[in-house]
């Protein structure tokens, strides 16, 4: 029995590993166009955010063969990135796409704009645009997609053509169609515009992502823009009177299950249960877990909830919602009579690993 059970760990562990090694994002900034108005920030927003990125374990594609991510990227650099995506997709957990520079709607759709685009002024069609459809496409090859979109910016035609001036060139409502697993996170609503920011800064949508993204890191992608949208309205509000600025989002079937972090991952109501959970312990042993110590416990609470969270078993579903929301012990005795009823052998596994939590918080409190 011990060794199935060892068995089974080490299956998951594996299983675990394997997915935390598949993530993989294509970052763009936009700032010089050579046809069409400049902007000031994208490129030092993407440069950012492939820097975070690449942080926690994301694969960062590079158009230039040596910097992470596409910086002023015209349409051939643009459309080799976008294949390379599509390559790297296959397979993956999760497919990010950050795009930040202009983004325009015409006749022909929703267009993402090379550094090379150009306008045709009687008719508003952009010349090497690529629609926004191709980005999706390239990352449908993934589990799950995450496409970020910090464009619909002012409009950047206004004035090299004198007859768009007043044309509301944002982009129209995106559709996920029949993807799933797709989170697409555009940095205003549909039909609205956004603010480049202060020159030398971060937008105001890059500025509230970076900080929601970094102060936690363990927090669901869906959840943490809930934050992103309350910030950067708050945020454009600030630097122009009036001006509102409040992300969108579009989901196809059900949002990833993942964040910044790729492991350790809860929604807003399991962070606050581990959190007390984390007090509670900390005051039954005298003192406060130092950083490993605590990584040390939400690894074995991980590895049950991941595993659990996908077992076709109800009762084994039902312990992994319990550890997620602090509450070891019932989940640990609803995997009990889980591996009572005969649930499967990783039930079992699973138990074990919940009484190595409870084992380790025992130890320390008599430490």
């Amino acid at each position: 029995m011990f060794k199935r059970i060892a068995a089974a760990l080490a299956a998951l562990a594996m299983t675990i590993t394997a997915a935390e090694a598949r993530r993989v994002a294509l970052v763009i900034g936009q700032d010089t166009y050579a046809n069409i108005g400049s902007l000031s920030n994208s490129a030092r927003d993407a440069r950012k955010v492939s820097e975070l990125l690449a942080k926690h374990g994301f694969e960062v594609i590079s158009c230039d063969g040596t910097t992470p991510g596409c910086l002023d990227a015209d349409h051939a650099r643009l459309q080799a990135g976008l294949a390379k995506l599509e390559q790297k997709a296959a397979g993956a957990d999760l497919a990010l796409v950050y795009f930040a520079g202009h983004g325009l709607a015409t006749d022909e759709g929703n267009m993402l704009t090379p550094t090379d685009a150009d306008v045709n002024c009687a008719t508003g069609a952009i010349t090497r645009g690529i629609p926004v459809e191709r980005f999706l496409a390239a990352s449908n090859p993934a589990r799950m997609k995450l496409l970020i979109l910090d464009a619909c910016r002012d409009n950047p035609v206004g004035e090299i053509c004198p007859g768009l001036k007043g044309k509301k060139l944002s982009f129209t409502r995106i559709e996920a169609g029949a993807m799933q697993g797709l989170l697409l996170v555009t940095s205003t609503q549909f039909g609205q515009t956004a603010l480049d920011g202060p020159q030398g800064t971060h937008s105001p949508f890059a500025t509230a992502m970076l900080a929601a993204l970094e102060a936690h890191p363990n927090l669901y992608f869906e959840q943490a823009f809930n934050e992103v949208a309350r910030a950067t309205q708050d945020a454009a509000q600030k630097l122009r009177v009036g001006f509102q600025q409040i992300p969108g989002k579009v989901v196809g079937g059900v949002a990833p299950a993942d964040c910044l972090a790729g492991s350790g991952c809860f929604g807003d109501t399991d962070a606050a249960g581990m959190r007390r959970r984390r007090t509670e312990e900390e005051q039954a042993r005298g003192k406060p877990y130092t950083a490993e110590e605590w990584a040390a416990r939400l690894a074995i609470f991980e590895a049950v909830i991941a595993s659990s969270s996908g077992s076709s078993e109800p009762k084994q579903r039902e312990a992994a919602a319990l550890i997620a929301k602090g509450n070891v012990e019932a989940g640990q005795a609803k995997l009990a009579e889980a591996v009572d009823d005969g649930e499967t052998e990783i039930a079992a596994a699973q138990k074990l690993l919940a009484e190595k939590a409870k084992a380790t918080a025992r130890a320390a409190r008599d430490a």
